[in-house]
């Protein structure tokens, strides 16, 4: 079953975000979390960009889920909260500048998947066989929670959401290494690693630019978070770059059971600063070109100064 809920806040205020995430909470989440010992919690680090530039998820809102956690788990619940090195970021530099050192205490760990003992998973995509580093941690017994933002990316398929942000449980560094067969790479780790409940952060949504929309979106299917969310930036999954391969029939708007208590959608697609996808694309392609002249002349893509 596709279930899915929706909620939204015009209020955008610490309160109203915490009664958001215990109405989830309460009223959405299945029993299965309190029958493991550890939780992980995957949120999106987009670089070392704020929260307020709709890149990156919220640690205010990361530390309300973990909240509701300990209230319904117990507090002797381990929690780690993960990412992986990417192209240009390192992940403990932004665990820092983004402010989730703030929200750990004794049961809650930072974790670079991008450290550690690791295994190489081969996995069958599209009548080929490919081959994707992750972290042992992921091979252990979790609860794991998605916790993607709802962002359009330069280069059309312009979504990128919680099918995308499972990219980042792949442990090697230089993803770059991985865009031109760049689906290829996220069908495959949605293959091996499984989603137990997206927790989508809407609360700043980036269009055309970043706004304010004060929404959560929870699920426990990835492929029925961005669906929904492609409804709001008035996208047709079908047409979508990512999403358009993992669609089936069940996946279809129209066959989402998507509870919606306070009418929060048609508002939300009316709100949403859309984007105009040519202009995007030209902007992005210009993007690609510094960055590959950039790699040409130092030979890294990572900043000198994380050195």
């Amino acid at each position: 079953m596709n279930d899915a809920i929706i909620l939204r806040t015009k209020n955008y205020n610490k309160l109203d975000i915490k009664k958001m995430v215990q109405y989830v909470f309460n009223n959405f989440l299945n029993s299965s979390i309190t029958k493991y010992d550890e939780v992980l919690i995957k949120p999106n680090l987009m670089y070392y960009w704020d929260s307020s530039t709709g890149e990156t998820t919220d640690p205010f809102l990361v530390s309300c889920i973990i909240e509701n956690i300990f209230d319904v788990c117990g507090k002797n619940t381990n929690i780690k909260i993960i990412e992986s090195d990417a192209s240009a970021m390192r992940t403990k530099y932004a665990f820092r500048i983004l402010g989730y050192d703030k929200i750990i205490n004794d049961n809650i760990e930072l974790l670079n998947l991008s450290k550690g003992e690791h295994t190489i998973e081969k996995v069958s995509v599209r009548n080929k066989d490919i081959k994707i580093k992750i972290n042992n941690v992921l091979k252990g017994d979790y609860y794991l929670i998605n916790i993607p933002k709802l962002k359009i990316h330069r280069n059309p398929p312009i979504l990128t959401c919680a099918l995308k942000n499972n990219f980042g449980l792949i442990s090697t560094p230089y993803k770059y290494q991985y865009h031109k067969n760049l689906v290829d790479y996220i069908m495959g780790i949605n293959k091996i690693i499984k989603n137990d409940l997206i927790f989508l952060d809407g609360l700043v949504m980036l269009g055309k630019y970043p706004k304010k929309m004060g929404a959560v979106l929870a699920t426990h299917d990835p492929i029925t978070c961005d669906v929904i969310s492609s409804k709001v930036c008035g996208i047709n999954p079908k047409n979508d770059y990512i999403i358009s391969k993992f669609l089936t029939k069940q996946h279809e708007y129209d066959t989402i059971d998507l509870f919606d208590p306070y009418d929060v959608m048609d508002g939300l697609i009316k709100d949403f600063p859309k984007t105009n996808p040519h202009f995007d694309k030209l902007l992005w392609d210009a993007q690609l070109y510094l960055l590959n002249l950039y790699t040409k002349i130092v030979g890294d893509i990572k900043p000198p100064i994380l050195d």
